[in-house]
């Protein structure tokens, strides 16, 4: 970690797990009343003073972002010491099966906003879930559906190239192609999260997915209703 002067995002999760798993150890069981912890001592003591202080503060920042630790009442910088949900979540939920805050409020400027509030800080398939109930509530509401109307047979009546009440595209391949588009969003997206949990996706590729949603959302949005 010497040297470490400017820190990449991944070697910043890497060390807000790190320090996020210190104050786990610091204040459960046997070292209970050890609550506050100044981040300093972290680096001195752990990282015998190589790693920058400028790296473990933007992790502990990380972490508070995340609603792990929290700054000490006592006032002196750089103290802090773990929420309720840092003293129940696992190490291994903080990043790896959670949502990115982070990544996600840096594209919030263009991110559909309901999107947003709706996947924040779920599990992969909550997330995914989410997504696609906030893009079925945004196609009834185009096409003035009822709540019996979901899934395929709602993407049917919405984008079918010949029947659908919304057109986008100018050729009919490009309204055929849109129309697979949702089809196959439904297919291989939305209906296997509903049903088990995901397998094989990681935390950036689940982003992915709900950016992919917010691209068909701009597209319910952009379409004209059928004449």
């Amino acid at each position: 970690m010497q040297g470490l002067g400017k820190a990449t995002s991944l070697q910043i999760k890497q060390i807000a797990r790190e320090v996020f798993e210190l104050f786990r150890k610091r204040t459960d069981g046997a070292n209970m009343d050890v609550d506050v912890i100044h981040i300093n001592s972290i680096r001195q003591f752990h990282y015998e003073g190589k790693l920058p202080i400028e790296v473990l503060e933007e992790a502990a920042q990380l972490l508070c972002h995340r609603s792990l630790l929290v700054p000490s009442s006592s006032g002196q910088v750089g103290t802090y010491h773990l929420t309720s949900l840092g003293k129940t979540i696992e190490p291994d939920d903080i990043f790896e099966r959670i949502v990115d805050r982070a990544f996600v409020h840096q594209l919030s400027e263009v991110i559909d906003q309901e999107l947003v509030r709706g996947c924040l800080d779920k599990s992969y398939e909550d997330a995914i879930t989410s997504a696609f109930r906030i893009l079925e509530e945004r196609i009834r509401r185009r096409i003035n559906a009822g709540p019996e109307l979901f899934g395929l047979d709602l993407v049917q009546q919405a984008f079918h190239q010949d029947t659908g009440r919304l057109v986008f595209g100018e050729t009919d391949a490009e309204r055929s192609a849109l129309f697979q588009i949702f089809r196959s969003a439904f297919l291989m997206l939305r209906n296997p999260p509903s049903h088990r949990y995901l397998k094989g996706f990681a935390g950036a590729e689940i982003v992915e997915i709900v950016l992919f949603v917010d691209f068909l959302l701009k597209i319910v949005g952009k379409a004209t209703s059928r004449t």
